[in-house]
């Protein structure tokens, strides 16, 4: 058995499968054992162990409070867990954490084919628009009434999330509403289906950019784009949903 382990949330988790996928066979995969290790415990623990089921990674979720990792003295227990693999792109992690080695940025990632609304047809190209993420000491989100502009313009945009906090009216009564409505699994075959992103930092933006789409990403929380954004991947910053509407991507799209 192959012992590794990382910690944080499912845009760590997404960054950990891919460091996997740089190092392992296929074979070696079957055999590993995955320990993520959380700071809390809470609905987000199910979430992961059901992303990392759905790429046939054997895993536990762990929950320790932070504070375990101020004792130095506690920390060798967690050398029974094998080899830190951590969330940087390159072989550096965050600060404090240990090495590893550069993901691969183009992982194989297990998907299924999402068909979206055919009565009247979803126009090409497919537009995902995820305009929140992160806990609610976290959120990170796009401006409801610039959100409301952009669907307006493009009624088309297939729409994901997932939040207890957060409630957008700007999101009622379109077609491709899918927010708070999937699992992670149905959100990864959907991301796997469209063609362009445009997401807050976390999970979506950089699944989306190891499925080779294109990706507009909020730029929010930088000190984590620059760990985790690969150099080849066609991944873009934005300041706002202006910044995409003024290229030439959605034009085909457009009302």
């Amino acid at each position: 058995m192959i012992k590794l382990y990382t910690n944080g949330g499912l845009g760590d988790a997404v960054m950990s499968l891919a460091k996997i996928h740089a190092k392992y066979s296929s074979k070696e995969i079957k055999d590993i054992k995955l320990t993520h290790i959380r700071g809390r415990q809470d609905k987000l623990n199910e979430v992961i162990r059901e992303f990392y089921d759905s790429q046939g990674i054997q895993n536990q979720i762990v929950s320790i409070p932070k504070v375990y990792f101020n004792n130095e003295a506690d920390k060798s227990d967690i050398k029974d867990l094998g080899t830190f693999l951590g969330m940087g792109w390159s072989e550096k992690n965050s600060d404090g954490d240990p090495d590893s080695w550069e993901i691969n940025p183009f992982p194989k990632i297990n998907t299924k084919s999402v068909t979206f609304s055919e009565e009247p047809p979803t126009h090409k190209p497919y537009i995902l628009l995820h305009p929140s993420s992160g806990s609610h000491k976290n959120m990170k989100w796009f401006d409801e009434d610039e959100l409301g502009n952009f669907l307006k313009k493009y009624p088309d945009t297939i729409i994901t999330g997932s939040s207890e906090f957060s409630s957008f009216i700007s999101l009622v009564g379109f077609r491709n509403n899918y927010y708070n409505k999937t699992s992670i699994t149905e959100l990864i075959n959907i991301i796997s289906s469209v063609d362009i992103i445009i997401a807050t930092e976390g999970f979506v933006p950089y699944i989306g950019a190891m499925l080779k789409k294109k990706v507009y990403c909020l730029s929010e929380n930088m000190p984590a784009i620059i760990e985790r954004k690969h150099p080849a991947w066609d991944f873009h910053l934005i300041n706002g949903l202006e910044d995409v509407d003024r290229g030439r991507d959605l034009k085909n799209n457009k009302k």
